[in-house]
């Protein structure tokens, strides 16, 4: 191999470990995201995915306003038919993260135990900012 290819090629790999490391970087600087935007645009289109945002933003507080209820009565069926209903909409808009929490929230509310309930509805709640934010900010963007 000449002395050019040589030299090429080893430019050729540094660069690509350069771009490697900014990506990983990028990557660690980004905070979490709640919701697969990936997976979301896999499933429908952006004038869709607006649509089902907006739905999800207006019906959400309601959604867990109805848990907490539940709860405060420690009627634990509710509270898990309540759960599994919103984690059909956290599922419907890939936020996994909620739907993950639902799904907690669902099993422990077939045990009826009281402090885990309570433990993980408080999740819930910090969760559902947090991923009403993240819409917040993506509904701002695509205007």
């Amino acid at each position: 191999m000449s002395e050019f290819a040589s030299a090429r090629n080893q430019a050729q790999g540094e660069s690509k470990v350069k771009s490697e490391f900014a990506a990983d970087i990028r990557h660690e600087l980004r905070p979490p995201m709640s919701i697969d935007f990936e997976l979301l645009r896999s499933r429908f289109n952006e004038g869709i995915i607006k649509q089902l945002l907006t739905m999800f933003v207006e019906s959400a507080q309601d959604e867990v306003s109805r848990i907490e209820k539940s709860l405060a009565r420690q009627a634990y069926i509710e509270v898990r038919e309540q759960a599994h209903a919103f984690r059909g909409a956290c599922g419907t808009i890939c936020a996994t993260e909620l739907l993950q929490n639902c799904r907690e929230m669902e099993a422990a509310a077939g045990t009826a135990d009281k402090q885990h309930c309570d433990d993980l509805f408080a999740t819930l709640k910090t969760t559902l900012r947090s991923t009403l934010t993240e819409i917040g900010q993506r509904l701002v963007d695509t205007e």
